[in-house]
């Protein structure tokens, strides 16, 4: 029984009343795709006709309607269902057996006799017959009965006196679908839409098509999804064939790109703490985005940290070299603790992509740190900072499953990385009253883990669950090698590098609501965990450190800005960090 709005029509005043819905299969629940409610004066019979109908109940029929009762009784008649497809290829071509095999179709039978059904059925087919290359194929559908079953059925009620029919019976169906294939297309350009800068034998690897050659086996699908995930494009529309009179086409794919090259500006403002009084920090990142139509990517970052701290970084990758699955990237970085140490390091790596979503990869550095005169000091008898040169050798593995790199709404991103290293350490000791240079070496291990997981839970919303931890391991450490954890990019809530440790992580979940593909409002929760490094005379607490917050993210038509106030439970809440981001398109 379902409650509906009636309007009597002898009657000035609406009055809300009940419909009982009765059919010889007993009550059924008045469908609410019918917004239409029944009335004597409101064409209500023919939209509830069409949703049983179009649910494969041809011969649907309103039997009467008892207005005192508020009853409808109607009569459904027969299930018609297709129960058997058969594809006949009437080409006059010699493609026939060599198509014959794989045009058949991935069918799930029997299914509703529906206009729905039929549509999915007959495009199914000429799915089959594009992904052999007769991309102009047509196709006609023709509908045989083949009989019908009847089953018995339940009165309407238990007295059975309301609805007196007790079977019900099914229609089945078979249908022929006719096949012309014509003649077979050969690929021979590529059509990005709005993109004119990437080249088009690098899109077309990108895609997975070899231009020039045969049209079988493209998967219209696929290539959407491998351009997406690429990251070159803001949007990719759905690929189609243009026909060309000579056997050729055009791949046309309308797509959006990326600007070909972005200006980062991040700031964080600090409150005062103490006899410290408020600061702000930020960076600025510049990088060009698939340069010269090859997906390669150059950035640098200058970062401004707190106190006279400061860091620089370089980088390049070249995602596909030689159009090989084969990826190569190069780093430098540079970073000064005010007077106390300065540390340099260079990196390589090659990657080799598995499939579409993983790649590993192996990478080496060299990284140096040196003493300043600030880290010359003596503390616990020895030099405050050592100068150490290590060498690493690394394993990395991503896995990246996204339906839109640059605005996700669902997907997933893993990353590891592992690197094994020899240290040779340089450090002034008291021995006595006097100090003596020691040289060491030893071993050293660094393991990072960055993990990402999306999860659209409505049009509107998507919840984020994430997970950052990085571990170091030898046998002796100073300040220097520690990792520096806090702030807008790691902990929210606390000051930028507010903590160094050993062992420093976070968990962390985030709702997103969406105004639109680019705008969205977010509250965030964040859970932070640092070991810090024990000295000679004490022992190192590990500590917790939460953080919670709000912002919001917009897409301007400078490009993407966002603002957030981050707080933490140490802080009163007035004194929250913001951390405000701004992206402009070169």
């Amino acid at each position: 029984m379902v409650g509906m709005f009636f309007f009597q029509p002898l009657n000035a005043v609406a009055q809300a009343t009940d419909f009982v819905l009765k059919s010889e299969f007993g009550t059924d629940q008045y469908p609410d795709v019918v917004r239409l409610k029944p009335s004597k004066i409101s064409p209500w019979e023919d939209a509830l006709l069409a949703f049983y109908r179009a649910d494969g109940y041809f011969n649907t029929e309103i039997d009467s309607v008892d207005w005192e009762s508020n009853i409808i009784f109607l009569k459904r008649g027969p299930l018609h269902q297709i129960r058997h497809v058969s594809v006949i290829l009437t080409d006059s071509l010699k493609w026939k057996q060599e198509a014959a095999i794989p045009l058949q179709t991935q069918i799930s039978l029997p299914v509703p006799f529906t206009s729905a059904a039929v549509n999915h059925i007959v495009q199914e087919v000429l799915f089959a017959a594009t992904e052999e290359g007769f991309l102009s194929a047509t196709a006609t559908f023709e509908a045989t009965e083949l009989g019908s079953e009847r089953y018995l059925g339940e009165p309407s009620d238990s007295a059975g006196t309301l609805w007196s029919l007790s079977r019900w019976s099914l229609s089945m169906w078979s249908l022929s679908v006719d096949l012309t294939l014509n003649q077979r297309y050969s690929i021979t350009n590529l059509d990005l839409g709005d993109d004119r800068r990437t080249k088009e034998p690098y899109a077309a690897y990108l895609a997975g098509i070899r231009l020039g050659e045969g049209a079988k086996g493209i998967h219209l699908g696929k290539i959407q999804r491998s351009l997406r995930s690429s990251g070159l494009h803001l949007s990719v529309g759905a690929p189609r064939f243009e026909l060309l009179s000579d056997s050729t086409a055009v791949l046309v794919i309308p797509s959006q790109p990326r600007s070909p090259g972005d200006f980062d500006v991040s700031v964080g403002y600090l409150p005062s703490t103490g006899a410290k009084g408020s600061q702000l920090v930020g960076s600025g990142h510049i990088q060009l985005n698939n340069a010269f139509g090859r997906g390669r990517t150059y950035s640098a970052r200058v970062s401004r940290l707190p106190g006279q701290s400061s860091g620089v970084d370089l980088f390049f990758r070249d995602p596909f070299v030689h159009l090989l699955p084969i990826s190569f990237q190069a780093g430098f970085q540079g970073y000064q603790q005010d007077s106390t140490y300065s540390t340099l390091g260079i990196q390589a790596g090659i990657g080799l992509h598995i499939q579409e979503s993983v790649e590993i990869g192996v990478s080496v550095s060299h990284e140096g740190t040196r003493p300043l005169q600030g880290g010359t000091r003596w503390a616990n008898g020895q030099q405050r900072i050592g100068r150490t040169i290590v060498s690493y050798l690394g394993v990395e593995s991503t896995f990246l499953s996204q339906d839109n790199p640059s605005s996700p709404r669902s997907g997933y991103r893993f990353f590891a990385r592992i690197e094994t290293g020899q240290k040779s350490r340089a450090i002034q000791k008291l021995v006595g009253q006097d100090s003596v240079k020691v040289k060491t070496a030893s071993q050293q291990q660094r393991i990072q883990f960055e993990a990402r997981n999306f999860m659209a839970i409505s049009s509107r919303f998507t919840w984020l669950i994430g997970l950052d931890a990085r571990f170091i391991v030898s046998s002796e450490l100073d300040e220097s090698e520690l990792i520096r954890f806090g702030g807008t990019n790691s902990l929210r809530g606390y000051d930028e590098n507010q903590f160094t440790g050993k062992t420093v992580g976070r968990v962390f979940t985030e709702l997103r609501g969406y105004a639109d593909e680019g705008s969205f409002a977010f509250v965030f929760y964040d859970l932070g965990y640092v070991q810090p490094l024990s000295s000679g005379t004490d022992t190192a607490t590990s500590s917790v450190y939460p953080g919670f917050g709000i912002g919001f993210g917009y897409r301007s038509p400078v490009g993407p800005v966002s603002v957030s106030y981050a707080m933490n439970t140490m802080d009163p809440l007035r004194d929250g960090r913001i951390h405000l981001g701004l992206t402009l398109g070169l």
